[in-house]
């Protein structure tokens, strides 16, 4: 009884309607992975000059 109780609760709160994440939000993840991307870019061209 108990277990049907507790799976009850898990579904009703699964049922919840999607909400997507904020607009700034977005918008900052992708500058991080721009930021990332870059900083990859020039630490393989670092190597790629033999460190100079």
């Amino acid at each position: 009884m108990e277990e049907k109780d507790l799976l009850d609760t898990v579904q009703e709160q699964s049922e919840a309607p999607y909400e997507p994440r904020p607009v700034w939000q977005r918008v900052l993840a992708w500058i991080g992975v721009g930021i990332v991307v870059i900083g990859v870019i020039l630490y393989y061209y670092h190597i790629a000059r033999g460190g100079r």
